[in-house]
């Protein structure tokens, strides 16, 4: 069995598809647990009553893949991709039952609190497989980490920097996107694909950069946002529409929001909260003026980054005691909003309650440690 976290991209959103360094924070509950995938042998199927998932995989793994259903995917494409790699090595996988459980901290069905609940899951049904065909995961790490970045993109079409997978692997770190031609799978036939996918995780990942990290001293505070959720992938989509039509401004505002994260991370580094507090400043500033862009090239379903009264609670919240700066964290929108603390904090869902917002603490701790 494995115990997968899941995360919080606190800095980075949006700029780390450009290459620039993010900080994605590993959490897991208050027990120290995330998602649970667990394995043993009989049929070759994925088991998960919270996803609504019931399937037995098949021999003809792209066929598998094509015909899964919106709520399967992310998990048979993690399935039929460790095969493909398996079946690359000449390794004939044993008959495995996986069975995933999910965990309260990453919402009830229907929901979403923004903690990568779809990379945990591809991440553990890789890491499950290795373990139950007698591979060490410590020593298998980066073909764990690299099958599950491929499952991924297939699964989700490649729009993604790969920072949630990542996490989910190896826990709290800075990360640095590889280029997005690097996973290129051919899925013309079973045998291009399953020889691609080979290729593929064997080869050097130019570009990426991980590197184990933590927040220093401080604690984060993070919330659900009950009864709202925002689609990453339309998100991104938007954003992508700005770089397409205004590449100068586009460019212009990720190095101010850039440029005030790299603030932030010194300090976190030194402790010091009125960096992080101006570099917040300057990131959530930054994100806005994204918004305002995206809305004069007629994107008026876009929800933004940092929605109004979601502002107007980051702003009220930073008063409090213990709080340093507070961030809708990722893609932003109505996920969940998460705050930098020195201590204990009370009285964020009593202002939430002031702009019409129902929050909910999600009960989280920071962990170093990914998949175990």
């Amino acid at each position: 069995m494995v115990n997968v976290p899941g995360k919080i991209l606190l800095l980075g959103g949006y700029a780390v598809l450009e290459g620039y360094r993010g900080l994605s924070v590993a959490v897991v509950d208050e027990k120290g647990k995330g998602m649970e995938v667990r394995g043993k042998e009989g049929k070759k199927r994925i088991i998960s009553k919270e996803f609504g998932i019931e399937r037995t995989i098949g021999e003809k793994l792209i066929e598998e893949f094509e015909k899964s259903s919106k709520e399967e995917r992310m998990a048979v494409a993690a399935y039929v991709t460790a095969l493909a790699y398996f079946k690359s090595k000449g390794i004939e996988s044993k008959k495995i039952e996986i069975e995933i459980k999910t965990n309260k901290i990453f919402g009830k069905k229907g929901e979403k609190s923004g903690l990568g609940s779809s990379a945990t899951v591809v991440s553990g049904v890789v890491a499950e497989l290795f373990l139950q065909n007698g591979f060490e995961l410590e020593r298998n790490m980066d073909k764990v980490h690299k099958i599950a970045q491929i499952a991924h993109a297939l699964a989700g079409g490649n729009v993604g920097s790969g920072f949630d997978i990542a996490t989910a692997v190896y826990g709290t770190i800075e990360y640095e996107r590889y280029p997005k031609e690097t996973i290129e799978i051919d899925m013309k036939s079973k045998e291009k694909f399953v020889e691609s996918v080979g290729e593929v995780v064997e080869k050097e990942w130019k570009g990426m950069r991980i590197k184990k990290a933590d927040i220093g001293e401080y604690g984060l505070e993070i919330y659900n946002i009950k009864g709202a959720k925002t689609s990453t992938v339309s998100a991104v989509g938007a954003v992508k529409k700005l770089r397409e039509k205004n590449r100068g401004k586009y460019d212009e505002l990720l190095r101010k929001q850039a440029g005030g994260e790299e603030i932030i991370f010194l300090g976190l580094e030194k402790n010091d909260d009125e960096k992080i507090r101006k570099g917040m400043r300057i990131a959530r500033e930054a994100q806005r003026e994204i918004g305002e862009e995206i809305k004069k090239l007629g994107e008026i379903n876009f929800t933004p980054i940092e929605p109004d009264e979601l502002k107007e609670l980051i702003n009220s919240v930073e008063g409090l005691e213990n709080v340093v700066a507070g961030r809708c964290p990722g893609a932003g929108g109505y996920d969940s909003v998460v705050f930098i603390t020195t201590g204990k904090v009370e009285g964020i869902e009593k202002i939430g309650k002031e702009f019409g917002l129902e929050l909910e603490n999600l009960g989280v701790k920071v962990s170093k440690k990914g998949l175990i």
